[in-house]
């Protein structure tokens, strides 16, 4: 089980993120697929955790639909990465992900 200091850690980290996201969310434009993009999703699909890692911390929608596959499909390469896709999820302003941390965080894993 993950220590609980650490947990509150990321989670408060994660809502700065979302709280600074959304601020520039409102002044910036959409963010078009780029080639360093491309090639980060590219990555993701074939399994690498440096490039999930990157995914993760930018908080950038465009990979929202990829973090979510890896989560969700037990076949996935990445799928393991539990902790990294729901931090990368959460960052990304996803609301689901960020009250499945905060119950892990009060009650534990239920796995």
């Amino acid at each position: 089980m993950v220590k609980v200091g650490y947990v509150f850690t990321i989670l408060l980290q994660i809502g700065s993120a979302c709280s600074l996201q959304v601020c520039a969310q409102q002044s910036a434009p959409p963010t078009s697929l780029n080639a360093d993009t491309g090639r980060i999703i590219h990555a993701i699909e074939a399994g690498d955790v440096n490039a999930l890692g990157v995914a993760a911390s930018s908080g950038n929608q465009v990979f929202v639909p990829y973090l979510k596959e890896q989560l969700g499909n037990p076949k996935a390469k990445l799928h393991q990465e539990t902790s990294l896709l729901q931090a990368g999820l959460a960052k990304a302003g996803q609301v689901q992900q960020l009250q499945q941390i905060s119950c892990e965080l009060n009650f534990g894993d239920v796995d």
